[in-house]
């Protein structure tokens, strides 16, 4: 049964904050030393400030009448294994951030506790600590507003929202006026991770898996557009007027905003690709995919060559790591390598003429790999007909400065053709029912038989596939 006193916990607030008031410090910095405080357990450089604040009596009292409550108690109160001192790092975060409101007020401590000490309280309790994130990411654009079911949208990134989120972590005019002019969007995250689930790490990993939705959603984007948006500033904060992580701006490097080396163009969204795409990739994703592991093993060993393939300027890395993700979705282990380009083609490809060009495009591509694969560079000569244009003299020297294009268009190619036949795998081989649940399409075995049955000349095999591969995958260039 629970000892907890609500009138003993507002005395021990009070103690606690006329202690504070007592050092005649800025209270903004008394938080962030009570914020990290220094302890073994801690990897931070912490503050010893902070360690003595949470050691004078005053605040090992606020600390114990708080942990009367059974719910606080078993949240972060000491368990086995853990370090006691690591269970309090959010509880002594919402207390700082308490600290850091009341110093912005001009209200006394008897008013200040008064006033909050039942909603500092209620947060506390709060069993599903939540956390907003949002990302400026550079190179799309979307007409209107793009709603997910599970706590994502996607909207137009305008000036005035900006200097909004500024202003809320403290930002300044430099960094409105510092960001590329190109097309972008806002990728806004809200998440929740239960107390009963993550403990006294619940608003820490909401932090942390509000930053995995937006690179989800980043990587959405890409599959429904071919660009892959360069990343801009975050801005994050916990939902709560006393979140246990103030609100802050997290700046993009300036080698991730301005980066020409992986630049795509521009595109617009369509809120159905993107929409849809995230719904299949949600088998993909998480500690317990949607669905067995073993139905979309060949998709999620695929998925795992993109990004290091895509995200990257060095071009020899994405056509080897392109090549790879895409043989996996189309060769067995006991299969024969010249199958490669015809099944590419079978499955991608929007007409027969298409087919036959993907094919000539595949083979010149498994001559790039298996060059590499024996330690040496591919001969420009083969990257021009990869790319089915002739070699300049000055292209021919192989120098660094005559070979960027060529470069720049071969990586580009690599990552279409790898998005296309990823998405083509993707639609095939899961679906969504009626009720919006997913569920298992075709197995990469079944979908392999088909593609070699329309080879030979079967068109029910290849109505099969045509009727499961969208038109923009197949309309899109490479």
């Amino acid at each position: 049964m629970s000892q907890f006193d609500f009138k003993q916990y507002q005395q021990a607030l009070f103690g606690f904050l006329t202690y504070l008031d007592s050092l005649r410090e800025p209270k903004s910095l008394v938080a962030e030393h009570l914020r990290f405080p220094e302890h073994e357990s801690t990897p931070l450089v912490s503050s010893a400030t902070g360690r003595d604040l949470w050691e004078e009596v005053s605040a090992k009292a606020l600390l114990k009448e708080l942990l009367k409550d059974d719910d606080l108690s078993s949240w972060f109160g000491p368990q086995q294994g853990i370090a006691p001192e690591s269970n309090l790092i959010e509880l002594r975060g919402h207390l700082a951030s308490f600290v850091a409101s009341w110093g912005e007020s001009s209200a006394t401590v008897e008013e200040f506790v008064r006033g909050w000490a039942a909603s500092l309280l209620q947060i506390l309790k709060d069993p599903e600590p939540a956390c907003s994130r949002v990302r400026i990411l550079f190179g799309v654009e979307v007409n209107q507003r793009i709603e997910y079911p599970n706590g994502i949208a996607i909207e137009p990134a305008s000036v005035e929202a900006l200097q909004r989120f500024l202003k809320r972590t403290g930002g300044t005019e430099r960094d409105v006026l510092r960001i590329p002019r190109r097309p972008a969007v806002f990728v806004l995250t809200a998440s929740q991770v239960g107390r009963n689930f993550s403990g006294p790490f619940a608003a820490t990993d909401a932090y942390a898996w509000s930053d995995i939705m937006a690179e989800n959603t980043r990587w959405d984007i890409w599959l429904a557009t071919g660009v892959l948006p360069r990343l801009g500033d975050s801005y994050v904060s916990g939902l709560s007027r006393f979140p246990a992580h103030p609100a802050e701006r997290l700046p993009a490097s300036g080698r991730e905003t301005h980066s020409q080396a992986s630049d795509d163009g521009s595109a617009l969204l369509k809120p159905e690709h993107v929409l849809k795409i995230a719904k299949l990739m949600e088998s993909l994703r998480g500690d317990e995919p949607s669905l067995p592991r073993e139905s979309v093993a060949p998709l999620w060993v695929a998925n795992t060559f993109i990004h290091p393939a895509i995200d990257t300027p060095d071009a020899l890395m994405t056509l080897l790591l392109g090549y790879a993700g895409c043989e996996g979705l189309l060769l067995r282990r006991e299969d024969d390598r010249t199958r490669f380009g015809p099944r590419l083609a079978t499955l991608i490809g929007a007409d027969v003429k298409e087919r036959r060009r993907i094919q000539k495009v595949a083979a010149k591509w498994t001559e790039i790999r298996g060059d590499a694969a024996h330690g040496q560079r591919p001969p420009i000569q083969t990257i021009g007909a990869y790319l089915e244009r002739p070699v300049s003299a000055q292209e021919a020297t192989g120098l660094w400065f005559h070979t960027t294009e060529l470069t720049r268009s071969a990586r580009s190619r690599a990552g279409q053709l790898l998005r296309r036949l990823f998405l083509a795998a993707l639609f095939c081989c899961v679906e969504v029912d009626a009720d919006g649940i997913l569920k298992v399409g075709l197995s990469r075995d079944e979908l392999v038989g088909l593609l070699e049955e329309a080879l030979a000349g079967n068109g029910s095999a290849q109505a099969i596939i045509d009727g499961r591969v969208p038109d923009f995958v197949r309309e899109a260039s490479f």
